[in-house]
């Protein structure tokens, strides 16, 4: 009964991690366009990685919400990695 508050904290925290990362790619990208793309996709990396190890160390008690933003986190950051290299490439850089 005491692990909702802590899921929908978990998740919350993640999910402001992946906002405030993708804003400061976005503008970090207007400086130099590949630097920011492998910060952020290691942030996203990192971050998956730590949720996953959080998760395996709690087994039993609360992980759930700690696999899922891994899961979310994956997702979220391969699509927003993915995005962000096909618009700087298809663009031919950062916009000016």
């Amino acid at each position: 009964m005491n692990e909702k508050p802590a899921f929908g904290k978990v998740l919350l925290l993640n999910l402001g991690i992946v906002v405030g990362s993708a804003l400061l790619a976005g503008l970090l990208s207007q400086i130099d366009s590949d630097l920011p793309l492998s910060i952020f996709a290691l942030v996203y990396l990192g971050q998956v990685l730590i949720n996953v190890v959080i998760a395996f160390s709690r087994l039993g008690k609360g992980s759930s919400a700690y696999f899922l933003s891994a899961l979310l986190v994956l997702l979220i950051g391969f699509g927003s990695c993915t995005g962000l290299f096909a618009y700087l490439n298809i663009n031919g850089g950062p916009p000016r």
